[in-house]
């Protein structure tokens, strides 16, 4: 896995939606916007930095010291994802991410029933391509796992102050976002690897 090669696939479709080379960043969040975070009603995501940390309602990153306990950092620390934004620079809130599972699990429909992607496209990224570890593959930007006899699909993500995880279980419709203000939190932890 390489955000930089995730981050360059993100940037050659936005140029084959006439993104021009100076104006890849700016295209890329605007499609984002119109294509996905709009139609899932998505109203507290964003991919601008500033936009996102000019906000009242934010969390603020916790950076891990020397010493291993956990300390407010600086939300200018954060901003180096801007550079590989199609790897993870999505700034969210729980409900909205919730939209974001609901969609998945809808099979490309949003929660309230408007298709943004076809189905079969989006539950083929699901599928397991590279075996990570014995019950685990990794696909189109998905972790795939048997746990207990159930598919996982997961991905987590990390920067210097925040951690994440996302988990859906599509045969139960079962889904699990977790979002965290500290840095280097075991996606183990977050999702029981028990």
């Amino acid at each position: 896995y390489s955000n930089q090669m995730v981050a360059a696939g993100g940037y050659v479709t936005t140029a084959a939606y006439g993104g021009t080379w100076n104006e890849l960043g700016p295209k890329y969040r605007s499609l984002m916007q119109t294509k996905l975070f709009d139609p899932m009603e998505m109203t507290e995501t964003t991919i601008d930095f500033d936009e996102a940390t000019n906000r009242e309602n934010m969390a603020f990153p916790h950076e891990l010291s020397i010493e291993g306990d956990y300390r407010q950092g600086s939300l200018e620390h954060e901003k180096f994802a801007s550079s590989v934004a199609p790897a993870g620079a999505v700034w969210s809130s729980a409900s909205d991410m919730a939209k974001y599972i609901q969609t998945q699990l809808g099979g490309g429909k949003t929660p309230n029933g408007t298709r943004i992607v076809a189905e079969e496209p989006l539950t083929k990224t699901w599928q397991p391509q590279i075996k990570v570890q014995d019950a685990m593959h990794y696909g189109l930007g998905w972790f795939h796992r048997d746990f207990k006899g159930k598919t996982v699909i997961q991905h987590g993500g990390g920067t210097l102050g925040f951690t994440s995880h996302v988990a859906f279980v599509p045969e139960d419709e079962l889904g699990i976002v977790v979002l965290t203000n500290g840095a280097g939190v075991s996606s183990a932890s977050l999702i029981g690897e028990r």
